[in-house]
């Protein structure tokens, strides 16, 4: 499941033992990624988007923190 609200996001799921996971997203950073032709499958888009995740966070690493008792990543200058 997906619900979006100004810049938030927040993904959800029933895991095995019946109960709703969830991860809430905070807009920091986007682009876009020019794709050479109209043609891709999911799984080809998904790896580019994996690919620019991995590039983001290698980027801003250094920045990088944990908050509280809940492990919250949250970007310094974002």
């Amino acid at each position: 499941m997906l619900y979006e609200q100004d810049e938030y996001a927040i993904t959800g799921f029933i895991n095995s033992r019946g109960n709703l996971e969830h991860n809430i997203y905070k807009q920091v950073d986007g682009g876009v990624i020019d794709l050479k032709d109209r043609t891709y499958h999911k799984g080809e888009l998904l790896n580019l988007l994996e690919l620019e995740l991995e590039d983001f966070v290698t980027r801003n690493m250094p920045t990088l923190f944990i908050l509280g008792h809940e492990i919250c990543l949250e970007l310094a200058n974002g």
